[in-house]
């Protein structure tokens, strides 16, 4: 039986022309294609948070509301995916801007998710730096990152072609660690909860 999967997965940029936005449909177009997969597209345009201030926090006893709506979102999820742009070599400001945020619900609320990262530029680089930034944060939290993550440069050039190379192999094996740890997770949940009934 294959074990299901809900993946939840926005973009690091709303601009409306953005390439890591239809880099990342395309992914998703190739992500349908499995069994069991169930995904929520998150458009970032629709939760517009400040830049996160500590003070901005401590002056009111509740969260933004589109923090803990889109946290309800990424707790219902297994695993996420990002296509996020590369900026100065890093990754973007609206992308760490959310993580900040939600991460303020619970520090713990990626733990366990399958974290998957995808980025693209014009140029013939690839946002390899971003990507591998992106990448870091989440290992920098003990998530488990889908590795490496997707880079493609000349993104206008890749798009021309049928299919972007190496995206449908990317994905595939993404959706694999992705049920893989969905499982992994399920069994110690199961092992925990067994425990716990022997020793009542």
């Amino acid at each position: 039986m294959t074990t299901p999967i809900n993946l939840i997965a926005w973009s690091g940029s709303i601009r409306a022309e953005s390439v890591n936005t239809q880099l990342l449909d395309r992914a998703l177009a190739l992500v349908g294609s499995h069994d069991g997969v169930t995904v929520d597209r998150v458009n970032l345009a629709d939760f517009e948070m400040p830049l996160y201030n500590q003070d901005l926090q401590e002056a009111s006893d509740e969260l933004p509301e589109v923090v803990t709506q889109l946290g309800d979102r990424i707790t219902a999820a297994d695993a996420v995916l990002i296509a996020s742009p590369e900026y100065n070599g890093g990754y973007s400001p609206l992308f760490k801007n959310v993580i900040d945020w939600v991460t303020r619900i619970n520090m713990f609320l990626f733990a366990n998710k399958y974290m998957g990262v995808l980025v693209t530029t014009p140029g013939s680089m690839g946002g390899v730096r971003g990507g591998a930034q992106m990448a870091q944060l989440f290992e920098n939290m003990f998530l488990p990152v889908h590795q490496p993550p997707f880079s493609l440069g000349k993104f206008y050039e890749a798009i021309a072609e049928e299919s972007i190379e190496g995206l449908d192999d990317w994905v595939a094996a993404y959706v694999a660690g992705a049920r893989a740890n969905a499982e992994k997770v399920a069994a110690e949940a199961a092992a925990k909860a067994e425990g716990e009934e022997a020793s009542s």
